[in-house]
């Protein structure tokens, strides 16, 4: 391994756990959205995930990944030319 290469894939791993966390957060806030309208008619300025919004994205995530992970995978690092 390079000189370059232990803090590259440590940098690469904290990108993709952010990254991960942008798309659960987005996923679940808008479904905590929808469920909020529903439930009191009104749009609310602020909604508490809570801990079930919490375990709802980190599993959504997980058999996204589980399911879908392998499809994505190889085309992840083609060029889109």
């Amino acid at each position: 391994m390079s000189v370059c290469g232990g803090p590259q894939v440590v940098t690469c791993l904290c990108l993709s756990v952010a990254h991960g966390a942008n798309n659960a957060r987005t996923s679940v806030g808008v479904l905590i959205f929808m469920a909020d309208l529903y439930h009191s008619g009104a749009v609310s300025p602020a909604v508490d995930i809570g801990v079930g919004g919490r375990i709802v994205g980190a599993v959504g995530m997980a058999l996204g990944s589980l399911l879908c992970g392998f499809q994505l995978a190889p085309v992840s690092g083609k060029s889109s030319s």
